[in-house]
């Protein structure tokens, strides 16, 4: 975290994109089979089970969610003003839905 972000503390979750999001719909159109590598979700597992007891949830279900965080900041997503967070929020919270895991 404190090398990539800056910040000196440890952090659950760390996404480093291939893709940069205002490029995603060039690359999608112009592959081949409509995949694209967004590239890594790096999770802190000691920090993600500490939370997960934290919060009473189980370290699958509290990792699923810290990729799903990680998916939607590769696809350009963010949380640095309230509308933003509110948005990622509501994308987390559906996406976990049909997951089948509620947070």
């Amino acid at each position: 975290n404190r090398q990539y972000r800056g910040k000196d503390k440890p952090t659950n979750v760390l996404s480093f994109p291939m893709v940069q999001p205002d490029l995603m719909e060039a690359v999608t159109e112009n592959s081949d089979d409509g995949e694209v590598l967004l590239d890594d979700i790096v999770l802190a597992h000691g920090v993600c089970a500490a939370e997960a007891m934290e919060r009473r949830v189980s370290v699958e279900d509290h990792a699923t969610h810290l990729i799903v965080h990680g998916l939607l900041h590769l696809l350009g997503y963010d949380h640095m003003d309230d509308d933003e967070k509110s948005e990622m929020r509501q994308r987390e919270k559906e996406i976990m839905k049909k997951l089948s895991i509620f947070k």
